[in-house]
């Protein structure tokens, strides 16, 4: 029990600074992104933007070896202390470094095609854009092997090093192009910055795994037998994690299709707003992923889940009360009250979408952290005809509410499936499933009925009432998470 107690207070405070760590970049964006816009102008920021994006893009390109690794070390060091195989961590630098040294050649040749051809660029930034993309290919291999050893860190449950990490990568990402333009306003100065940002951060990345590591040397050895391990496990965890993003933006494009695409704004934005809440449960199962991987006993993954479940509970109902309660005020001020009075409502079904769907990343993740890994995949699979079905017919219908409705309907018929799938391989987690379901209909109730009174002030009381009741309620969760 004392060790329970010890893993459970360990993984609130990782919890909260993973959240922490994951907010920060945004942070700095809304201070240095205007000052951007207004330095480089539209067309240098939109190529800064696909940089960021490309960057982002390849940190997750690692065909799921990344996260397999994390589940490999975990489960190794759950059942010794001594150091987790060598040949398993090699197997997967080997796979990592060649694979982003192949994209990283494909992209720099690649660079006067995407910029003459493939983007609609204005000539006189046609050099200058080539040049920069050509210095972007060189940071692909810190990018990957950098996030690989975050990986590392994860798997040794050292989120201290690896939410350092990920605040290291946020301040450079907007610090490193700040001073570089201050020293040659081009982009091709802005890109050697983030790429040397990249390395800065490999290096430290690089230091702190070794710290973990001191005996690991490319001499160690590998075996193919952990090349097919890796790749095997690692294939479905990437079909799962470019599946899932997928079908979560693939309404945009059926909009586009379905209805006058002048409409469609009011759709996007709000859900540009509302899909920054999933930095939520994603720090909550960044934390859990080694524990779901580490487990076997079912009262073990039942513990999880549930602590789990409560710190997503935390994190996530105070954020969707207030932005579902005040939906209409804040599109209002955020971009004005007419664009509001067409919006606010898919705002609404949305919020209730990411609820549910905020609970789905405990079973989800547990099935990617285990011998299931393949049913994260199927899962998606299953529901793709049917959404795609729905989603035209009640576009058609009733417009773009019935597109948020049936969006936020693929989450919450995700959450149920997942679940099935999960008490299926592990019939104890019915109990879990209970708990959270009844906790998220008590929540939507909450909710619900707050935004539904019709005064202002009558309702900012109320909000403030229930969250103060709600902080109540889980003062030993924070507690947990503020102790030293």
């Amino acid at each position: 029990m004392g060790y329970f107690f010890f893993v459970r207070n360990d993984s609130s405070k990782n919890s909260l600074f993973s959240l922490l760590a994951l907010l920060f970049p945004v942070i700095l964006g809304l201070v240095f992104i205007p000052y951007f816009i207004r330095e480089f102008g539209k067309e240098r920021f939109s190529f800064l933007s696909l940089i960021w994006a490309f960057f982002g893009y390849f940190s997750f390109l690692d065909l799921g070896i990344g996260r397999t690794l994390t589940k490999i070390i975990a489960y190794e060091k759950s059942k010794t202390d001594q150091e987790p195989s060598f040949s398993f961590i090699l197997s997967a630098q080997y796979i990592i470094f060649s694979l982003s040294l192949l994209f990283s050649i494909v992209v720099f040749f690649a660079a006067d095609y995407i910029i003459y051809e493939f983007l609609k660029i204005s000539p006189e930034h046609h050099l200058e854009f080539s040049n920069s993309v050509k210095v972007a290919a060189f940071g692909i291999p810190f990018v990957t092997m950098m996030s690989l050893n975050r990986s590392i860190l994860e798997g040794f449950h050292d989120f201290l090093y690896a939410n350092f990490l990920q605040v290291l990568v946020g301040i450079l990402l907007f610090v490193m192009p700040f001073f570089f333009w201050k020293v040659q306003a081009s982009m091709v100065s802005v890109c050697v910055g983030i790429v040397l940002g990249r390395v800065l951060t490999y290096a430290a990345s690089h230091f702190l795994y070794k710290k973990k590591l001191p005996n690991l040397t490319w001499e160690s050895g590998s075996a193919m037998s952990h090349f097919k391990m890796l790749m095997s496990h690692g294939v479905w965890i990437t079909l799962s994690n470019i599946l899932a993003p997928i079908m979560s933006n693939f309404d945009k494009i059926l909009l586009g299709n379905i209805t006058v695409l002048k409409s469609v704004v009011f759709y996007t934005t709000p859900m540009e707003m509302i899909s920054r809440l999933w930095a939520i449960p994603s720090s909550v199962t960044r934390v859990f992923f080694p524990q779901f991987a580490a487990a076997e006993l079912d009262e073990t993954i039942q513990q999880q889940f549930r602590h789990a479940g409560q710190i997503m509970g935390l994190f996530i109902f105070p954020v969707c009360l207030i932005t579902f309660v005040f939906a209409q005020e804040f599109l209002s001020i955020w971009i004005n009250p007419e664009f509001s009075n067409d919006s606010f409502l898919l705002a609404q079904w949305m919020v209730i979408g990411i609820l549910f769907n905020a609970f789905n990343w405990i079973p989800f993740g547990w099935l990617q952290a285990t011998k299931h890994v393949q049913w994260s995949v199927f899962t998606i699979l299953l529901e793709v005809p049917i959404f795609l079905v729905a989603f035209y017919f009640f576009t058609k219908q009733y417009g773009l509410i019935g597109s948020a409705a049936v969006w936020s309907g693929r989450l919450i018929f995700d959450y149920f499936l997942t679940y099935v799938v999960c008490v299926c391989f592990r019939s104890g987690l019915l109990k879990e499933f209970r708990y959270s379901f009844i906790y998220l209909i008590s929540s939507t109730g909450i909710i619900v009925a707050v935004a539904s009174i019709p005064d202002l002030k009558i309702k900012i009381f109320v909000s403030v009432f229930c969250l103060i009741g709600f902080a109540a309620f889980n003062r030993k969760l924070i507690k947990e998470m503020l102790v030293r």
